[in-house]
């Protein structure tokens, strides 16, 4: 039975930690009057402070291969067998730490990581997984299956931390400790890859330049010392780059906050040319934008973060035509703060709103309108009060990404992620920290792999992706094919379907033609649960999977054996 040891100091209080080492049992408690950990060591009925050197703030106490190793905040602390003090370890915040049989040590940091110390030189070195080095994010770029990832933006203005690339499998951290040349660089904030050559890459960063990557390698560092075309930009402002993107033939458009003609780009030739464009809002040196789009249109779509909208298209050489507008929704209701830009399938802009998201059908049809106003889907609250209320439109929206079947995944300040219909008007997934594996229900950033499906979500704890099912639909039926195939007894996951025309009308039947299950793809890829429609596993068998595009235009039959 269960005896409280009321003999040792704070017996009432909380105990963390316990652990025996050489026979001897050590134990940690706050003192509260003092305001600090404290160790013992318990014998029987008695104990005794230990006396040995460990600070203040004790997280973890370890007896591993005959060393007794201290965590602290601020260092770790190594003794022997016999409690005599072999040294220190230099690494602040640690979490564990283990000492092999040789005398090695490893060292679990949420400050620095994970470590290996080889005693006695006291050499450390970082043991990385294959991910990003550091865990905070911001906004994640997507081309294809290549997902690029940074660091800061306006509320990190001095943060260093680094940029990431995800390609073909494996993680490249660019920062100071492994790049040259980003020591003084920072705060990276928006990324645009070049759709014509997707190994050129420029990152965009908020107060520090703008950094051109090719084949993996950083080729050049464009600052405000040593770029012409900032001449004339204050540098308390500095460059901060809130939008940038590569049109459909290599020019590069970005976007600057806190100075007057803010619109710059960077031809396919590589010339840097400002855009001096006449505009109530462009014209300012006060305004800070949030983001920047170039539609599958043609059309720039300029974004500030107080609800300003300007529009421009080319209009000859060197002219654009252009429209100012302020965020407005059906009802007539301004929304005051903007964040964030995506165009959808249909080519249809949403914007994120600190009220949620608001739709523009039709864009290119913009200039036509003496006003322009957006679109709330309405969602009624189904509480038996009529009240209808615009989707999200409690939610501060920073993110929105369109999947390839047309779903909008959406990220919010406090709320998690959520996903969405077409249309929005249905609710799919709302994912929080409480019951998925996201590590905060503050979102940042979201990316899609489009050849995979597999979404990125960036929060303020780090990074964690999902693995979704739409992916970018296939001009043609040329490279269907089903996974897993056979399918073996006993296996229960999802069945998938890849390779499709978008919105594919999908029927799997059996040989004798009876259809077990249908349903429409999510862009180019369908995901079946071996069910039929009664909600039974479908028998040993040969099954049809019949592929056919709305209009009938085109069609495939491809073939699926199930086992039991």
């Amino acid at each position: 039975y269960w005896t409280r040891l009321d003999f040792i100091p704070g017996f009432m209080g909380e105990y963390r930690i316990i652990e025996v080492h050489n026979g001897k049992l050590f134990a940690v408690y706050h003192n509260e009057v003092l305001g600090e950990d404290k160790i013992i060591t318990i014998s029987g009925n008695s104990y005794q402070e230990w006396n040995k050197e460990y600070g203040t703030n004790v997280s973890n106490v370890n007896s591993n291969n005959g060393y007794l190793s201290i965590s602290t905040q601020n260092q770790g602390i190594i003794y022997d067998l016999n409690e005599l003090f072999l040294g220190y370890t230099s690494t602040f915040n640690n979490q564990n730490i283990y000492v092999t049989a040789e005398g090695t040590i490893f060292i679990a940091s949420d400050y620095s990581g994970f470590l290996k110390m080889d005693y006695p030189n006291g050499s450390l070195s970082y043991l990385l997984p294959s991910g990003p080095r550091f865990c905070e994010v911001s906004q994640i770029t997507t081309y294809e299956d290549r997902i690029w990832i940074t660091s800061g933006g306006p509320s990190r203005l001095y943060k260093h931390g680094g940029f990431y690339s995800y390609i073909n499998g494996n993680w490249k951290s660019y920062n100071a400790e492994n790049i040259d040349g980003l020591d003084t660089l920072g705060n990276t904030y928006k990324i645009a890859i070049d759709p014509h050559d997707p190994e050129h890459v420029f990152v965009g960063t908020y107060g520090y330049g703008l950094i051109e990557v090719l084949e993996n390698e950083i080729t050049g560092i464009y600052e405000y010392d040593n770029t012409p075309v900032f001449e004339g930009i204050p540098k308390v402002v500095n460059i901060r780059v809130s939008g940038i993107q590569f049109d459909s033939e290599s020019n590069l458009y970005f976007l600057l906050s806190m100075v007057s003609s803010p619109l710059f780009r960077v031809d396919n030739e590589g010339n840097w040319e400002k855009l001096d464009i006449d505009n109530s809002i462009l014209n300012r040196a006060d305004v800070n934008y949030a983001d920047l789009l170039i539609t599958s249109h043609g059309q720039i779509w300029i974004l500030s973060s107080v609800s300003n909208v300007i529009v421009l298209e080319k209009d000859g050489d060197n002219d654009y035509r252009q429209k100012t507008f302020v965020i407005k929704n059906q009802f007539g209701n301004l929304l005051t703060k903007a964040f964030c830009l995506d165009e959808d399938k249909e080519g249809n802009i949403w914007i994120g709103t600190n009220n949620g998201p608001i739709i523009y059908y039709s864009p290119w049809n913009v200039f036509e309108y003496a006003e322009v106003t957006g679109y709330q889907v309405p969602i009624p609250r189904n509480d038996g009060t009529n009240i209808i209320d615009p989707l999200l439109f409690s939610e501060t929206i920073l993110d929105i990404e369109t999947d390839g079947g047309n779903r909008k995944w959406i990220a919010t300040a406090q709320s998690g992620i959520f996903l969405v219909s077409d249309d929005g008007k249905e609710t799919i997934h709302n994912f929080k920290a409480e019951n998925s594996p996201i590590l905060s229900d503050g979102v940042t950033g979201i990316g899609i792999n489009k050849k995979n499906g597999e979404v990125f979500f960036a929060t303020d704890q780090g990074l964690v992706s999902y693995g979704g099912i739409a992916t970018e639909g296939s001009p043609t039926y040329s490279d269907v094919y089903v996974y897993p195939n056979p399918v073996r007894p006993g296996y229960e996951g999802p069945i998938t379907i890849k390779g499709l025309v978008e919105n594919s009308i999908v029927k799997i039947t059996d040989v004798s033609g009876n259809l077990v299950w249908e349903t429409h793809s999510l862009g180019g890829q369908a995901v079946w649960d071996g069910n039929n429609f009664k909600g039974q596993r479908v028998a040993t068998g040969v099954y049809l999977v019949m592929l056919a595009t709305e209009d009938g235009s085109q069609s495939h039959i491809t073939k699926l054996l199930f086992l039991h």
